[in-house]
């Protein structure tokens, strides 16, 4: 009876591990948008939103990411640039708020958010491009 039972148990403890970090990664996890072949006015709209247009000539968005748990809050937008940026002198707007980071030599991410609300360019755009 205990050879069936100790199976039986692991078996189950198994699943219920499975289940759990299955619940873990979707509260924690992001939800990526690649965002590599958009087209041009699309592009552009991206690049006035992170008021980019005076800074860098050469702009190649890689991907959007968003928090499954907060998507109605803030969206990560991944890009490299021919130039380095004065990130620093990128300034929000009323609209938005606008935070840059430099992963490394012309690669950066900007940290986009509207009010706790959903930004209708890159929702529009996440729909089309997403898998």
């Amino acid at each position: 009876m205990k050879k069936i039972i100790i199976p039986i148990i692991t078996v189950i403890l198994i699943i219920f591990l499975v289940i759990v970090i299955f619940f873990i990664y979707n509260l924690l996890g992001d939800d990526i948008t690649k965002i590599n072949n958009v087209t041009e006015n699309e592009k552009r709209e991206i690049i006035s939103l992170m008021k980019l247009d005076d800074y860098c000539n050469e702009i190649s968005l890689e991907k959007i990411t968003v928090p499954l748990t907060y998507r109605d809050i803030y969206y990560k937008i991944y890009f490299s640039c021919s130039t380095n940026i004065d990130i620093d002198n990128i300034e929000s707007d009323q609209n938005y708020d606008l935070n840059f980071d430099k992963i490394k030599d012309n690669q950066y991410i900007c940290t986009v958010s509207y009010m706790e609300k959903q930004i209708d360019i890159l929702e529009r755009i996440r729909g089309k491009y997403s898998k």
